[in-house]
This record gives C-alpha cells, structure tokens and sequence, in this order.
C-alpha cells in the first residue's frame, strides 16, 4: 500500500505567536525562508512594532553599542558579553554613510539611531541591524553668520505615534547668543521652529540630550539661587521646562564603596568648587540618572530619579573610584571620561577619550571587575547605545510630501535586509 503524504500546516496566526518571541537576529535569517516571511519580518510595521512592544516587557531586548573610528569606519558591541576583550559579540558594519569617520551619533531610541555627518545639513535615521536608512531634508538654520551646534535629541511620541529630532545652534553678537530650535516632526514630515526658546548655553559640552519619559534632558547652568538645573524638553508639547537636580552633603562612606538603594539624606547644598553634576543619562530601563565628580576624593558617584519629576526620588545607588576601580590615576572625568551606559546594579560602561579607549565596570560578587577595549591604531570618535529591533520607517515615507523622494538606501535591503548584508566578521 502506498504511503500518504500528508501536508502539515501550521495555522499562520500560531506561526505569528512563535515568530514574536524570536530574537531579532533570528528573524532575520529567517526572513529569507519565504517570500511570506520576508514581507512580514522585514516588512510590515505592525509586526515589528508588537515583536518590540513584546521583547521590552519581557526584558529581552539585545542592548548594543554602536561605535564609529576615525578610519576603519563602524562596529557594534553586544554588551551582554561580559567582557571587551571578548570578540565574539563584535561585528564590523558595513558603512551606508559617504564618510564612515566623520559621523556624529544625535541619539538612539527604538532600535534607531540619529546620525549626522558632519554638519547638520546630512541628517538621517539609520536601524544599524536592517541597514534601513531614512535620509532628513534639512532646510537649515535662519542665521547666516557663523554657527556653534548646541543640543539636539531624537525621540517617540507614543500617543501620536510619531518620531521627533531636535537640532539648535546659537551664533554670538557681542556678548548675547542668539539662538534657534528646530523640530523635526517624522509623521508630519516636516520642520518647525520653536518659539521662545531658551538659552544657549549648557553647563557641559555634551549637547546629546538624555531621553526619559519621551522627553530630552541636558544639564544646565545655575539659576539665580546658585542651583543646578536640568533642561527638559518635551516631545508631545514641543515645550522647554526646567526641573532641578538634587544637591547632596558630602558622602562617608569608603571611596569605591558600591552602596545599592541608599536614599538620599540630609540634602544640603554642595561646594560647587568640589562636587558636581557633570553628565546626565539614563539608566536601563529609561530611568533619568545623574552622576558627579568630586574633585578632591576622585571618584564618580551616580544617582536615579525613582519617580520621573519628583525630585524628592532622587537616590543615590552607587560609586566607583576613578583611580582604583577604573585604573585612571590622571584622568580628569569632566574632560575625558563620558558614561554611555548604565544600568541600576552597578554595570558603566564609558568612553575614555584621554585614553582612546571603551571601558566596562561592574560589580561581581562584590569583587569591581573593569574590561577595557582600544581600537588598535584607531581613535574612537562617537559611541551609542540602542536597542536591536526590526523598527523602521516604512510607514512613514510619503514622497508626495516631498521629503523623501531620494530614499537612496531606504529600499536597499528589500531582497534580503538581513545581517548578511550589513554586517561583517570582527
């Protein structure tokens, strides 16, 4: 007797439940099983959208650095590789930019990273694990004289659905600074300035705004009771506000000492000569944090706000020594030592540009463990971290509005978007 063939089917709504729950990196080598799957994985929004919506709640997200050298161009680092002289979670990119070395990193969010080369007037949003690339039309700034790039930032309106860049410059007449913001708004496709804005200039020379709670965040100067203030801008108003940053008395406990969910007491006003905020970012999970330098003990001591704009929910989490912990006996951290991650169990991971070099620190088992990482003949230019995903801006794209006819490298990766493509071995 003949033996029947029988056909399996799996039913596609179970198919869809399996594929949320993959890794993005599996889908994408899977994308190539059919032309089904790859006009799904690749691209439909509302399947990326639920697989990141999915992965985030379940905290599985792949959390990556995206670094940029003079000349050998861009590499991305898989931080859940526990340490940087570990190749194994390093891949070399393949560069979609004209000029791989000179970029400037504006900001990550959703899997999507803000790039510029050079000046502002080259402009895109770039998924570095698709190779999608959605290319700004920049109209420019009103002033004609000669410009100084202040803050800028890139963010997602949730209740719009929408994707929001900022960009400023200032240019100087006599003592004043004259100075303009433009919003960039992805569905409306396109740019507005904001009236009234504030001044330009910042406490620090780190103009990438922090985003927490759909809004950008950037240290600023003290107001008029000699108190630190944050800039905050916020993405769905289109509105600048300030909130103050947290003053403390000067801490007892032991240099390097890891002192995790101490609260914060007896807030008192600090010798601004001795100790102060110099760089503020976000914790993983979106937590605004903030972290300071004390001049005279050198060491650098990091803060999160509990509850987003209560300042009383300041709390100080944890500190590390900057000679003994991080190695750096001659560093000055509020020239050379800029944080690029971190997370509230005591992982940093900062970029060291006296030293050209990357360097992770985290506490294991109560024993402080660095690793460092030197591109080897090669000086670090930019360092961000993002989020893998499968987001892109397909949605978005409407050449009747005239923003986006010249998609150079949208398209690119119909036929087969995968890491293949974009990626090289370290």
């Amino acid at each position: 007797m003949p033996v029947k063939k029988f056909k399996q089917h799996i039913p596609e709504e179970m198919t869809l439940r399996i594929l949320h729950k993959l890794p993005v990196k599996s889908l994408i080598r899977f994308s190539c099983v059919s032309k089904q799957w790859l006009s799904t994985i690749i691209h439909d929004p509302e399947f990326a959208k639920y697989h990141y919506k999915l992965a985030r709640e379940q905290q599985t997200l792949s959390h990556i650095l995206l670094v940029s050298t003079q000349t050998s161009g861009l590499e991305s680092i898989d931080l859940e590789t526990r340490s940087f002289g570990d190749n194994s979670g390093v891949r070399r990119l393949i560069s979609p930019f004209n000029e791989p070395g000179h970029l400037r990193f504006l900001g990550s969010c959703n899997g999507l990273v803000f790039v510029c080369q050079g000046s502002y007037e080259n402009m895109s949003i770039w998924n570095p694990l698709t190779g999608f690339l959605h290319n700004l039309h920049f109209p420019g700034f009103l002033s004609q004289g000669e410009l100084t790039f202040s803050n800028h930032g890139f963010g997602y309106v949730s209740a719009t659905d929408d994707y929001k860049v900022l960009v400023a410059c200032y240019e100087r007449e006599g003592d004043e600074a004259i100075g303009e913001y433009l919003v960039y708004s992805l569905r409306a496709n396109a740019w507005a300035a904001i009236e009234d804005p504030p001044p330009y200039y910042l406490k620090t020379g780190y103009t990438q705004g922090a985003l927490s709670n759909e809004a950008l965040h950037w240290l600023d100067l003290l107001d008029e009771q000699h108190r630190q203030r944050i800039l905050v801008f916020d993405l769905a108003k289109e509105e600048f506000w300030y909130m103050l940053a947290p003053t403390f008395e000067e801490a007892d406990e032991e240099v390097g000492e890891l002192e995790e969910d101490a609260e914060l007491a007896n807030l008192e006003m600090m010798d601004m000569d001795q100790r102060y905020w110099i760089h503020i970012g976000v914790f993983l999970g979106g937590s605004l944090c903030l972290w300071l330098w004390t001049a005279d003990k050198m060491y650098i001591e990091f803060c999160v706000m509990k509850e987003y704009g209560v300042h009383e929910s300041w709390t100080k989490l944890f500190k590390y020594s900057v000679a003994d912990d991080l190695g750096l006996l001659d560093i000055n951290p509020l020239r050379g030592l800029k944080t690029v991650f971190h997370t509230e169990s005591g992982t940093v991971v900062a970029i060291c540009y006296d030293k050209n070099e990357l360097i992770r620190i985290e506490k294991l088992e109560n024993v402080v463990v660095t690793s460092r990482r030197c591109p080897v003949g090669e000086v670090l230019e930019e360092v961000v971290q993002y989020d893998e995903s499968l987001l892109s801006l397909i949605e978005y794209e409407n050449p009747t509005q005239g923003g986006n006819e010249e998609r150079d490298s949208t398209q690119n990766n119909e036929e087969g978007a995968s890491t293949k493509n974009n990626e090289e071995g370290a």
